[in-house]
């Protein structure tokens, strides 16, 4: 399997590293590298994470929960696509996933 992250996603995780940045900048990219390290545990086992249906998603989604922060994924043929990589405090079922 392939990771391939979104541009929202993308976005997301720059936004994670710039507030924990405010603080320490090599805690955020240290960080940002721990994120991606767990991402990458999706190419071996891609059916990790719970549909999103069950946490009142209805989008063709899963959910993989990494320390506070809620990734959101969907799996095509050979490829894992990172939708979206929020802060749990986050509402996101009124988020755009």
């Amino acid at each position: 399997m392939q990771i391939k992250y979104s541009e929202k996603s993308i976005l997301d995780l720059d936004t994670i590293i710039q507030y924990i940045s405010q603080d320490s900048l090599s805690r955020a990219l240290s960080y940002a590298d721990f994120l991606k390290s767990k991402i990458e545990i999706l190419e071996f086992s891609p059916y990790l994470g719970i549909e999103c249906k069950y946490k009142k998603v209805y989008q063709n989604c899963r959910m993989y929960i990494v320390d506070c922060y809620l990734i959101f994924y969907t799996v095509q043929n050979n490829l894992i696509i990172i939708r979206r990589i929020l802060n749990s405090a986050v509402d996101y079922k009124r988020k755009k996933i």
